[in-house]
């Protein structure tokens, strides 16, 4: 498929889509989402900023991927799905800006993988210091990345957490529940999220998982 294509639908039809595919559609959209029902190769974006953000769902089958990306909300402290759901059909070539049109209008998290580059800038405030930092958060991105090769769970599951503040891209990470945070050139996210996809696809093609420390 060369491109990308993207349908946005309204709540009704999102549910009758779904429905269909759990059923075993076989043409248009809804054929489409039920061989994407149990995909290899799955990830979830969560994106806010502020009290709003969004929720997307990537599937691959085949180097074929499919984004249903929908608008969440914070109310009364919980987090709710706003009516309706926009999909994306995507190749390779454009899977990340296809991603990337999901996320907050920052280049730190926008840029693409080929932006990259410098060193990494190691933060090492205290656990006081670090949780300060945060609190200034524009915004924020959670990455999962799962591997299945069928069964009830994946076999590599691959996950960060970024965050946005004082107009630094800071990879957010927990080691024996003290906080450790490393500023990132932008494009980090984009290489990292290829890097995971890359391994992910590696692994459910039946080749051994490249080890996390080789990411970068």
């Amino acid at each position: 498929m060369p491109g990308s294509r993207t349908l946005r639908v309204e709540t009704a039809e999102w549910q009758q889509l779904q429905r269909a595919a759990r059923a075993g559609a076989t043409d248009g959209v809804a054929g489409i989402l039920a061989d994407h029902l149990a995909a290899p190769v799955r990830a979830l974006l969560v994106t806010t900023s502020g009290d709003r953000g969004v929720r997307s769902r990537l599937t691959m089958v085949g180097g074929q991927a499919v984004i249903a990306a929908q608008r969440i909300a914070s109310v009364e402290g919980e987090i709710r799905a706003e009516p309706g759901a926009q999909f994306t059909f995507a190749g390779p070539d454009e899977l990340w800006p296809s991603l990337a049109r999901t996320l907050p209008d920052t280049e730190l998290l926008r840029a693409p993988a080929s932006a990259a580059v410098g060193d990494d800038e190691p933060l090492a405030p205290g656990f006081e210091e670090a949780q300060k930092l945060l609190g200034r958060e524009e915004c924020n991105l959670r990455v999962q990345v799962e591997a299945w090769r069928g069964g009830d769970v994946p076999v590599i599951v691959w996950g960060r957490l970024w965050s946005v503040a004082d107009d630094r891209l800071i990879d957010v990470r927990a080691d024996d529940g003290d906080l450790r945070l490393v500023e990132r050139p932008a494009g980090s996210v984009a290489k990292e999220l290829r890097w995971a996809l890359t391994g992910a696809i590696s692994a459910t093609a039946g080749a051994a998982p490249t080890p996390e420390g080789a990411a970068g």
